[in-house]
C-alpha cells in the first residue's frame, strides 16, 4: 500500500513538472512572436522612409527639368545671331532765320526687316525698341556734320529696309526769335512713327553705325503759321560716306548763299521753281559766312548748284554750277568755290 502511494506521488510530480515545462515553452513562443512583430513594424517603417526619400528625389528631378526648360529658352535665344546698331541724328539748317530751334522728343524706334510681306498689314517683320526715357533733341544744333547718339542696341542680324521714329508729338515744337514756342506737327509721329528712307544691314556678331539726316531745309514746312515736319529723313550707313567742303568767295552781297548737292546727272532745271524748291537735292548747306560743308554723302560723284536766296530762304537766282565732284568713303573732298570755278550751266 505504501508503494502504491509512492507511485502516485511520483506520477503527480512528473505531471506537475511536465505542466511547468509546457508553460515555460509557451512563454518563449509568445516572446518570439512579439519580436517578430516588432521586426515587421521596423521594416515597414524603413520602407516608408525610403518612399519619402524617393519622393524627395522625384521632386529634385522635376526641379532639374524646370532648369532645363529655362536653359532651353536661353539656348533658343542665343541661336538668333545679333548685331549692334548705333543710331545717331544730324541735320541741315533751315533757311528761316526767325527759327532758333526745332525740338523733337523721341520715345522709341521701329526697325523693319526686308522679309515683310507688304500685303500683310500685321506687325510681322518689325522690331520695336523703346527708349528708357524720352529724349528731346534740338535738330538745329546738329548742323555741319555734328551728330548726337540717340540709341544703341542689339538687334537680330539682317537687312533693314525702313526705320520709323516714335515721337511724343505733344512735346515737339519750334522756338522762334523772342523765345516764342509754336507746336510742331508730325503726322503719325506718335502712332505708326515718323518715316525714314534708306536701309542697311546688321552684321551677325558685329556692329554698324547709322545716321538719320533730318535736313530741315526740306522737311520743315511753314503753312499759315503752322509748322509741319514732313517725312523726308534719310538713313545713312556712316562707314559708306564722305564729305565735300571748301571756301566760298563770291561777289554776292545782301543774299544768303546755299549749296545744293545732286547725284551726278540728276539735276533738272525745273528744280529751281517755287513748286519743286530743290526737293531732289541729296543735301544742302549754308555758305553765306565764307565756307561750307556737305557731310554724309554716299560714295559717288555730285553736281553742286550754288544758289542765292533772301533772308527767309526764298529763291532768288542760281549763281553757278560745279560738276563731277567726287566723294570717297571716309574721305574729305576739298572743293573751293569762287567766280572762276563756277560754271554757267551743267554740261
Amino acid at each position: 500500500m505504501k508503494r502504491f502511494h509512492k507511485l502516485i506521488a511520483i506520477v503527480l510530480s512528473l505531471t506537475i513538472i511536465t505542466l511547468i515545462s509546457g508553460c515555460s515553452g509557451g512563454g518563449s513562443n509568445n516572446t518570439a512572436s512579439a519580436a517578430n512583430t516588432a521586426s515587421t513594424t521596423s521594416t515597414v517603417s524603413t520602407d516608408e522612409m525610403s518612399t519619402t526619400e524617393n519622393t524627395g528625389s522625384t521632386t529634385s528631378t522635376n526641379t532639374d527639368e524646370t532648369a532645363t526648360d529655362t536653359n532651353s529658352g536661353d539656348t533658343s535665344s542665343s541661336d538668333i545671331a545679333t548685331g549692334t546698331v548705333a543710331l545717331s541724328l544730324t541735320d541741315a539748317p533751315t533757311d528761316n532765320e526767325e527759327i532758333k530751334g526745332v525740338y523733337v522728343t523721341f520715345t522709341g524706334l521701329r526697325y523693319q526687316y526686308n522679309d515683310k510681306n507688304e500685303s500683310n498689314e500685321s506687325d510681322k517683320g518689325w522690331q520695336d525698341v523703346n527708349l528708357s526715357e524720352p529724349v528731346t533733341v534740338d535738330l538745329l544744333a546738329l548742323q555741319d556734320g555734328n551728330t548726337t547718339l540717340l540709341n544703341q542696341t542689339d538687334l537680330p542680324a539682317g537687312v533693314i529696309d525702313h526705320v520709323r521714329f516714335i515721337l511724343d508729338t505733344n512735346n515737339c515744337y519750334v522756338l522762334l526769335v523772342g523765345d516764342i514756342a509754336k507746336p510742331l506737327t508730325v503726322p503719325s509721329g506718335d502712332q505708326t512713327g515718323y518715316k525714314a528712307i534708306g536701309g542697311f544691314t546688321i552684321p551677325a556678331g558685329g556692329s554698324i553705325s547709322v545716321t538719320a539726316d533730318f535736313d530741315l531745309r526740306k522737311s520743315l514746312v511753314v503753312n499759315k503759321n503752322k509748322y509741319i515736319l514732313k517725312p523726308t529723313i534719310k538713313i545713312i550707313d556712316t562707314i559708306e560716306v564722305g564729305k565735300i567742303k571748301g571756301t566760298m568767295t563770291l561777289d554776292e552781297e545782301g543774299s544768303k548763299i546755299i549749296v545744293y548737292a545732286y547725284e551726278d546727272g540728276s539735276w533738272d532745271d525745273n528744280e529751281s521753281n517755287s513748286d519743286n524748291n530743290f526737293t531732289h537735292a541729296v543735301l544742302s548747306t549754308d555758305a553765306t559766312k565764307g565756307s561750307y560743308i556737305l557731310p554724309w554723302l554716299t560714295v559717288g560723284e555730285y553736281d553742286l548748284i550754288v544758289v542765292a536766296t533772301d533772308i527767309t530762304g526764298v529763291f532768288e537766282n542760281i549763281l553757278g554750277y560745279l560738276d563731277n565732284v567726287p566723294v570717297q568713303a571716309g574721305e574729305t573732298t576739298i572743293q573751293d568755290i569762287n567766280n572762276s570755278t563756277l560754271l554757267p550751266s551743267l554740261p
